[in-house]
């Protein structure tokens, strides 16, 4: 099992150095557009938004020519071209930061929804993965992952109680409100009712004051 959690980790990293040395490339290409670029983009925001967005994104474009190794600064351009709707060059900018450092764990959750968006799974996966193992204890992180396990890639669903109950052994998180209505949503739509009530009976020692928790057991034991 060590081994091939070995394995496992090694898979992921690898992955990542792939994908932020592509995304490293393709960032400086991408810097050297010209203005013309960014006027297919944008046209739904209003006036002043969008005009003050392309002038934070040339003004960080401008901060990365002096500084091109400030990853605050990539990220700043990537967050600003999402806004305004260029999503790929996002990408693009936010994979430099990550390539950059220091990892963080928002870099890779921002990354994550980024690929998701664009359908790329199996990049998003490892974005999401690699946010959680750089800060296990925010529980929000864990949220995106369970989502793109239940609706995407859906072949992994089965590793979404392992997921949430690492979560939930850290010190901190034992029986996390948030985890355990995760994990027991989780088994309600995969029909495994006893597990469903007993981690709505976890959630309710934990929140007693659930409505939508107590509905939903009263739901599960009325149907057993």
């Amino acid at each position: 099992m060590l081994e091939r959690e070995k394995w496992i980790r090694y898979f992921v990293w690898l992955s990542l150095i792939v994908v932020l040395l592509v995304g490293g490339v393709a960032a400086y290409s991408f810097l050297v557009r010209d203005q013309l670029s960014l006027e297919q983009f944008g046209k739904d925001l209003p006036p002043e938004k969008r005009a003050r967005t392309i002038e934070l994104i040339e003004k960080y474009k401008t901060l990365i020519k002096k500084e091109p190794n400030n990853p605050d600064h990539w990220l700043q351009l990537g967050l600003n071209l999402e806004q305004l709707g260029d999503v790929y060059g996002a990408i693009k900018s936010d994979e430099k930061a990550a390539q950059l450092g220091p990892r963080a764990f928002g870099t890779f959750s921002v990354l994550g929804a980024l690929y998701e968006k664009t359908h790329q799974y199996e990049r998003a996966e490892v974005a999401y993965l690699t946010a959680i193992k750089d800060d296990p204890a925010r529980t929000f992180l864990y949220a995106p992952l369970v989502s793109l396990y239940t609706n995407y890639i859906t072949g992994k669903k089965n590793k979404i109680p392992e997921l949430l109950t690492a979560g939930m052994a850290l010190p901190g998180n034992q029986e996390n409100p948030a985890l355990l209505e995760m994990l027991a949503v989780h088994y309600k739509n995969e029909h495994d009712v006893p597990n469903a009530i007993s981690t709505y009976e976890r959630l309710l020692r934990a929140t007693p004051g659930n409505a939508t928790a107590k509905e939903e057991l009263k739901e599960l034991k009325q149907n057993k």
